[in-house]
C-alpha cells in the first residue's frame, strides 16, 4: 500500500508539472525526455551492461516522437501500443524495489515512476486536463496512506522481519548477542533489551549481507563452548622481497560459511583452494574482505598468500553455523507467528570470529 502511495504521489506531481506546460506542444516536451534517457542509457550500457535492455523503450519514445511530429491527432491505439515497452519493462522495478531492497528503496521507485511517466509523455500529452489527473491522483494518494497507516501492524500473512546472533569472540572468549534490526521485535528483545548498546568492533567488518550493513545492536551473552577453526600454517618463508604464507583453516563444528578479512594490507597474490584471486580483484576489496567460502561437508579452506616482507598481516575468520534455533547448547525458542527470518543477512547462527596475526 506504501508503495501504490508514492507511486501516486509521483506521478501527481508528474501531471501537475506537466499541467504547466500548456502552451507548448507535445513534441517540444518530448526533446528534454529522450535526451535524458539517451544519456541515461550510454551511461548504463558503460557502467551497467546488464541493463542495456532499457534502451528498449526509449526506441518506443522515439517512435512515439517521430508520429507525433508528423501527425497532429496521432491516433491513441498507436501511442498505447509504443507505450506498452516502458510499463512492461519498468513496471515490475517500481513495485520490487521496496519489496526486496526496502522500504527505504522508495525514492528509487518514485524516481523510475517519473522516468516511466517521461516515457508516456507521447500518450499524456495530448490530455489537456493534467491538473484534474493531479488532483486525482492526489486524492489517492491521501486515502493510499491512510489505508497503509491503519493496516500497518504485522500478521502472519505480513510478518515482521526478525534477526538474531550469537557471536562469540575466540580472542577474547567473550560472547554477544547481535541483530541487524533498528526496531526490535518482542521476540529478539528477549535477547537483546534493555542492555542493547551500538557495536563497535562488529559495525566496520562483518559478515557478508545483500543491504552490506552491519549488525544494529547487540548485547552481552552466556559464554558458551563453541570450538573454533584449527590453523595449521604449513609454509611461512621469506623469498626475495615476498612472504609466502600458507594457512589451512579446518572447522571443528558442523559450518556453513567462512569469511576472511585483512588489515589494510597490499596483497602481491593470494590462492584460495588452488584458485587464484585476480589481481583487480586484490587491488578493489572492499573493508579488507579476502574471500567468502560456503563450506560443504565441513570442507577444509586453505589460503596461500604474498605480501610484501616486513609488512604486517592480520587475517580477521568469521566462521558461522545456521544452527541457533536448533543447536542443543541453546534454547532459542521459534518465532511466533507474525514474525520471519529477515532475509538477505546471516540470520540465526552461531558465529565466531577468530584474528590471527602474522609480525
Amino acid at each position: 500500500t506504501y508503495i501504490a502511495a508514492f507511486v501516486l504521489f509521483a506521478v501527481t506531481i508528474c501531471f501537475w508539472a506537466f499541467g504547466k506546460f500548456k502552451k507548448i506542444e507535445t513534441p517540444n516536451l518530448l526533446v528534454a525526455p529522450i535526451f535524458f534517457w539517451l544519456l541515461l542509457c550510454g551511461l548504463v550500457s558503460v557502467y551497467l551492461q546488464g541493463a542495456s535492455f532499457f534502451i528498449v523503450p526509449v526506441y518506443a519514445l522515439l517512435v512515439a516522437f517521430m508520429v507525433v511530429i508528423n501527425q497532429k491527432e496521432p491516433s491513441a491505439y498507436v501511442l498505447v501500443i509504443l507505450a506498452l515497452p516502458a510499463l512492461w519493462i519498468y513496471a515490475p522495478f517500481i513495485k520490487m524495489f521496496p519489496i526486496g531492497l526496502g522500504l527505504k528503496m522508495m525514492v528509487a521507485a518514485s524516481l523510475l515512476t517519473t522516468l516511466t511517466f517521461f516515457l508516456l509523455l507521447p500518450l499524456f500529452g495530448f490530455y489537456k486536463h493534467k491538473n484534474r489527473l493531479a488532483i486525482l491522483g492526489f486524492v489517492l494518494f491521501l486515502g493510499f496512506m491512510v489505508s497503509a497507516h491503519f493496516n500497518s501492524g504485522f500478521t502472519a500473512e505480513h510478518a515482521k522481519p526478525t534477526s538474531l546472533l550469537y557471536v562469540l569472540d575466540a580472542d577474547t572468549n567473550s560472547a554477544q548477542w547481535a541483530t541487524y534490526e533498528h526496531e526490535l521485535a518482542d521476540w529478539t528483545a528477549q535477547y537483546i533489551g534493555d542492555n542493547k548498546k551500538i557495536p563497535e568492533k562488529l559495525a566496520d567488518k562483518t559478515i557478508s549481507s545483500k543491504y552490506a550493513s552491519g549488525f544494529t545492536y547487540v548485547s552481552e551473552a552466556p559464554l558458551k563452548q563453541i570450538s573454533p577453526p584449527r590453523i595449521e600454517i604449513t609454509n611461512d618463508t621469506i623469498v626475495g622481497k615476498e612472504r609466502l604464507l600458507e594457512i589451512c583453516i579446518t572447522p571443528q563444528r558442523d559450518v556453513n560459511r567462512l569469511e576472511v578479512f585483512t588489515n589494510q594490507i597490499g596483497l602481491n597474490k593470494a590462492i584460495v583452494n588452488n584458485i587464484e584471486l585476480s589481481d583487480h580483484y586484490l587491488a578493489h576489496r572492499r573493508n579488507g574482505k579476502l574471500i567468502t567460502h560456503y563450506i560443504s561437508n565441513n570442507e577444509y579452506t586453505e589460503l596461500q598468500l604474498a605480501f610484501p616482507k616486513g609488512n604486517k598481516l592480520e587475517l580477521t575468520l568469521y566462521e558461522a553455523s545456521n544452527d541457533l534455533l536448533h543447536n542443543s547448547k541453546f534454547t532459542v525458542p521459534e518465532r511466533p507467528e507474525d514474525n520471519i527470518p529477515m532475509p538477505f543477512v546471516l540470520n540465526d547462527a552461531i558465529l565466531l570470529t577468530k584474528t590471527l596475526t602474522f609480525e
